[in-house]
This record gives C-alpha cells, structure tokens and sequence, in this order.
C-alpha cells in the first residue's frame, strides 16, 4: 500500500499572541479577573467585540492598513494573519514588523537555510516568546531602551521591556512620550496644521502617520528627515515577495536593507592595524600594502572611540595575526588616489585603504590631527567600513576612488545641505575639518545599528576657547538632565546657541561664515556654510545653558529649560516648555510667540531677573501689545494673551503697574 502524503492548502495559524496581562491592563474593566478568566472572556466575547488583546496584533490597525481585508470579521482578521498575514509580511500593529526583526536580530534565524516566509513565522513567535521581555527592536516606531533611558520615571519604577511597550500603548501615547528617535507627537502636530485643526490627540497623531503619514511622506520628527538619511546609507535591494493568500495573489514590496555589519547591541566589532609582518598575507589586490604610521594609528584610535560613543555595540582594536585579524583592518597600499573603504563584508569588507603619497603634506597627510583635512578623511574613511555613503555622486574629484564613486547611487543629498557641517561623508569641505562625525552622520548610523546609552547621566559640557572656537565637533548624549556652559568663552565674540536636536552652536561670525560650491553641481552656486559649529546631535536632548560674557542669541528647545544668558545684551527664546530664565547683566530681550506657554503658571515660562526700563519682551508672531493682559500675582506679574489665556511668563519682583509699552517690541 502506497501512502500519499499532500501538502495543505491551507498553512497552519502561528502561535496564539493573546496575552492575559495586556488584555486585563488595557481593558480596566477586566482587571480583576484572572489569567484563566480573562481567557475565557476573550474567546467568547472580546475577539468579537474587538477588544485590544496583544502587544503585538491590533485588529483597527491590521484593518485600515490593509483595505483589502476591510470587509473581514474581527475573527477572520486575527486568522488571516496568523494564517497568511505573517508569512506575507504583513504589519500586526505599528509595533512589530517581521522583516525588520529578523534584519535587527540576524541570531533568531542563523545559519538556517529556509524561506523568507518560515523566517517570518520564526521571527513572531520569537519576538512574542522571548524577545520582547529581553527589548529587542521589532519596530522602527518602539524601542524599549529609548523609552527607558528617556522616561526616569518608568526607569525608577524598574519596568522590565514588556511593561514598557505595554506602557507606551497604554499611556505613553496619549500622554504624547517619546518611544524613538523616528517619531514626536508634538513635532508631527505642530508641522501638520492639519490635523491640528482637527484636534488630533497625541495618539490620533501616532496612529495617523504609522497608517497614513509615513507614505504620504510627512516628517515626524527633527530626527527623521528621509532624504538625509537616504542619502548616507548604502542599501542592498531586495526582490519584491509574490505570495499566495486566500485565492489571490498579491505582491509585497520589500524595503531595502541597509548593508551593515550584523552585530547585536553590547556586542563587538573588532579592528586591527596590517603590520609589516602580516603585509604579505594581504587578501585583497593591492600592491605596495604596508603598515601604517604610529601617529595615524592614534588618530584612527581616537576616532574609533568618537564612533564608540555613538553605536550600540564595541569598537575594539586587536592584534593583526592573520588568520586572526580585526574585521576592519586599516592599511597602506598603492590603491588608486587618496584613500578608499570597502563597504561592509567578509574578507577584505571594511578594509582602509590610505595612500602613503601624501604623508609628507601636512594639509593631507592622514597623521594631522583634528581640524585638518586627513583627520576628516579618517573619519569618512571609517564611517565608511561602517556602512556609509557619499551624499552625492563624486565622480571625478581629484583625490577620490573612481571605484568608489562611481557605485554612489541616490537618493543624494541637496547641494546646500552638502557639507562637512552637516555630514563628514560630503566631499565639500567647507571651513575646518570635522573632529568627529557630524549631525547627518550620527542619525544614519542610528537608523542602522540603533542607538546606545551614553552620558545617559546629568552632564555639564564646559566649553571654552580650545575647546569650541575653530573646533567643529557634535555632542551626542543619550539622556540626563544635560548642561551647555560657555561661561568660560571671551566675551569679544557675540554668538548664537540653538538648543535643539540639530541646533548649532558657534559664534555669529562663523554662522553661514564660509562658502563652498557643491562638487556635482551643474549649476556652480556658492552655497553658506559654518566655519566651525558644536552641533547636537538627532535624538539628543540640552536641558540647560548658560551663556557668555558677550552677546549672546539664545534659541530653547521645547523642554523645561533653565537658560542663564550671564553678562552681555542677550536676546533670548526660551520657546515650549515650562522655561525658567536669567537674563543676567546687561540689556536682554526675551522674545514670545503664541504657543510658547500653557494655560497654568506652571506651564509657562519665569524669567526671574526682568529689570523694568533694561529689559525687553518681543512679540513675534503676529503678537501686539495690545494683545496682551498683565495679572498681579503677589509681588510678580503674569503675561497672558487675552483673547486665548494663554500665559507666556511670570515676571519675578515685577508688579503690572510697572509695566507699559515701552517695555515691549515687535519683532
């Protein structure tokens, strides 16, 4: 007797992703009953009614993001995605996606040779079996040390990774945090008048980009500007999935994966220096490959701790023993030009190539150190082996790889945004050189590999002369209550701080104080770029500044800050938060715009040293005089607006009778 075995038509459900904990958390009605009980509920009433049931599946959002299951039952739904859904790679919830888990998380798959559709069955039951209690990324929209390290409260509580992301749905969102770096609630409002108007919440406003926004390519942070990012990382295209669902067939289109080195957050990426002694052992085609000199091994060093700081896992140098050597491995050769890096990869993948033929002009030689035009080189160079790209298509510039350049493929970058102020992979040196990666760099690498927890703790950034004039540099710092102080710097200069993800901080002479034409450019325009900035980094957050002596500008961010402008005339914008400021001695304006307060005292601004006849308030916006109400509170004043309650500030020590016209301006 023969026997036939037939493969099912139809596959069989993946694990079941109801969760008794969430289902009891988010339902408060059901907060009572017990594991047992609440199972029961859910499969006799709960699935039917629709009712929130797992971390990870959401039957509204699996609905509206798919029109073509919109006519499905709440238990069709939730089998058609453990049927066909997952291994379709469909999206469950805003909250997890497949192919992004198993990008983020190589280890789940190893070396297993199966389908990308098991992978993805593999990858769910994973992330909801063990990876979400051990916080491994599943979301561009979620990320649980994010969410940790920015929250002190939930941190003190000891929330484990699961309580934070139930947390997040649960009250987080309404309550407008911050989950990542890709999304701002307040942002996404305030640059999307629109659903402003329609009075969108904070989680109408998530749940309106994930489903909507994001492919009508609206911005949801400072953080994520797409064609910035684009332009700096190098992807490896993937083929579009044809599957087969219930009697049709649909095809999904795969997003581009990032090349990268597939090293999990805390792990290791080694690299190493060729030496005279492993030279000859060299893999790749090279003539003339040497050792490199003890001056650029330090710089390399130095630079390699920069990148240390911003990527989740370790840079670390070890011996160069071939067969043992660093998976980077820094190198002289008689390669073509300047320098090159081949892109991440095994074997020769993320190898520097420099060029000795320049070692001997102190503007090129790549044992220079920060400021010059080989220190950047070695930073482009590394960020590189890293995974990133130019930003334009360099073809043809004097000292680059013809290789290299020619593999350069768009989206590129804007030419005045090309610069090394915004990013040191841009060919377009303008001012001084870079000592570390700059703003545009650090985002991409961030959107990569994730970010880290440094300087998680409150931190004062005490700069003078050596250290911010003629020093182009950004801060990146995970979390704590952070400081900029300036006080140190000469009071000749006057300068602008901007506290802000991306802010740029340097003297009003070196703002816009350099010119360079963008290489590739058909047009040939001079574009403005700074001659030296501390720049913030994306995802960074300055709570507090203090300034100089001189005159300073002084832009807030939309934290609570606490903005101490010292001696000087300063004009100050303290922006949203509840800000408090000190203008200190000298003539300062503090400027207001509707929207900058709250409707109580304790969410607008104090500015606690106002001098009646010194000082200044400027209105912008639209904002008049007139337009203004001043209430006595005890000895202060309060500033409202008195047509909305809004209150900008409290004036300290200063009573309404005091205060006129005279004491206000239109900007």
């Amino acid at each position: 007797m023969v026997s036939i075995f037939l493969t099912p038509l139809f596959p069989s459900p993946i694990i079941d992703l109801f969760d008794a904990d969430f289902y009891r958390a988010i339902n408060p009605e059901l907060a009572g009953k017990s594991r047992q009980e609440a199972r029961e509920h859910f499969d006799k009433f709960g699935l039917r009614e629709g009712l929130r049931f797992s971390p990870i599946f959401d039957l509204q959002f699996y609905r509206n993001f798919y029109p073509d299951l919109k006519n499905l039952s709440n238990q069709q739904l939730y089998q058609h995605f453990r049927t066909f859904g997952i291994r379709e790679g469909r999206l469950p919830s805003a909250f997890f996606n497949p192919d992004y888990y198993i990008y983020n998380n190589p280890d789940v798959i190893g070396e297993q040779q199966e389908s990308l559709r098991n992978q993805r069955v593999r990858a769910i039951e994973h992330y909801f079996t063990y990876g979400l209690l051990e916080g491994r990324k599943s979301s561009e929209f979620f990320d649980a040390n994010y969410y940790r390290l920015n929250n002190p409260d939930l941190r003190a509580a000891g929330f484990n990774n699961k309580q934070l992301l139930q947390h997040y749905q649960i009250f987080g969102l309404g309550e407008g945090r911050r989950a990542s770096l890709i999304f701002d609630p307040f942002y996404y409002l305030d640059t999307n008048r629109d659903l402003k108007a329609k009075g969108f919440d904070n989680r109408q406003a998530f749940e309106h980009y994930v489903t909507l926004g994001l492919a009508e390519g609206r911005r949801p942070s400072l953080f994520f500007d797409p064609e910035a990012i684009a332009s700096l990382i190098w992807l490896t295209p993937a083929p579009n999935q044809t599957q087969q669902t219930t009697g049709e067939t649909q095809q999904f289109e795969r997003e581009p994966l990032a090349k990268r080195w597939g090293i999990l957050p805390g792990g290791t990426l080694t690299y190493s220096f060729v030496t005279t002694a492993s030279a000859p052992l060299y893999q790749g085609s090279e003539s003339g490959v040497g050792e490199v000199s003890e001056a650029i091994k330090n710089n390399v060093r130095q630079i390699m701790q920069k990148y240390n700081e911003i990527l989740p896992f370790n840079l670390v140098e070890v011996p160069d023993r071939p067969p043992s050597e660093g998976q980077i491995r820094i190198l002289f050769s008689d390669g073509p030009n300047y320098a090159y890096t081949y892109e991440p990869g095994d074997g020769i993948g993320g190898d520097i190539h420099l060029s000795r033929a320049y070692e001997s002009n102190p503007a090129l030689s790549f044992a220079s150190g920060p400021g010059s035009y080989g220190y950047e080189s070695l930073i482009h160079e590394i960020g590189h082996a890293l995974g990133l790209k130019h930003p334009n298509n360099y073809e043809g510039f004097s000292l680059n790889d013809e290789q290299q350049a020619s593999a350069d493929e768009g989206p590129f970058l804007a030419f005045p945004k090309d610069n090394n102020t915004n990013t040191v992979m841009s060919y377009n040196f303008a001012g001084v050189g870079a000592s570390t990666p700059m703003p545009y760099d650090i985002r991409s690498l961030h959107v990569i590999y994730g970010t880290n927890d440094f300087n998680i703790t409150n931190t004062t950034y005490k700069f003078d002369s050596s250290t911010f004039l003629q020093v182009k540099q950004t801060i990146w710092d995970a979390g704590g209550i952070d400081t900029f102080d300036f006080s140190e710097l000469p009071g000749t200069n006057s300068y602008f701080f901007d506290m802000n993800e991306g802010g740029r901080n340097t003297t009003t002479a070196a703002i816009n104080g350099t010119t360079f034409i963008a290489f590739g450019d058909p047009s040939g325009k001079t574009y403005t770029s700074d001659l030296y900035v501390t720049a913030i980094a994306y995802g960074t957050i300055i709570e507090n500044l203090i300034g100089t002596p001189g005159n300073d500008g002084i832009l807030g961010n939309n934290e609570a800050n606490r903005i101490i402008g010292a001696q000087g005339a300063d004009v100050i914008t303290g922006a949203r938060g509840a800000d408090v400021i000190t203008g200190g001695i000298g003539k300062d304006i503090f400027v207001y715009a509707p929207g900058d307060g709250g409707m109580t005292q304790a969410m607008a601004d104090t500015i606690t040293d106002f001098i009646d006849g010194e000082d200044v308030i400027a209105l912008v916006a639209g904002l008049r005089f007139q337009d203004l109400q001043i209430q006595a509170v005890g000895a202060d004043s309060l500033i409202r607006i008195a047509a909305t309650g809004e209150i900008l500030a409290t004036l300290i020590g200063v009573e309404p009778s005091a205060l006129t016209s005279a004491d206000f301006t239109v900007f």
